[in-house]
């Protein structure tokens, strides 16, 4: 019975940081989804495109928008 305490106190201890670290982004709102969705689309990414290799494509658009806001000095993610 202690290790069966222990071993769920061990593991509510470790898994505590994950669960916090999801909390500090902050709620994702329906416009910022979009807003971000504009801004691949803008960067070359088509979601409508059936592509095999989408994630390459999502990937290589992130990177473009990463460069840019670099270029710029924003620090807002473009994969949150």
């Amino acid at each position: 019975m202690k290790s069966v305490i222990l071993t769920l106190a061990s593991a509510s201890i470790l898994s505590a940081p994950i669960f916090s670290h999801a909390e500090s982004t902050g709620p994702v709102t329906r416009a910022s989804v979009r807003e971000e969705l504009a801004q691949l689309e803008k960067a070359g990414y088509n979601p409508a495109h059936s592509d095999p290799n989408y994630t390459e494509s999502l990937r290589a658009a992130q990177a473009r928008i990463s460069a840019q806001q670099e270029k710029n000095g924003s620090s807002v993610s473009p994969n949150r």
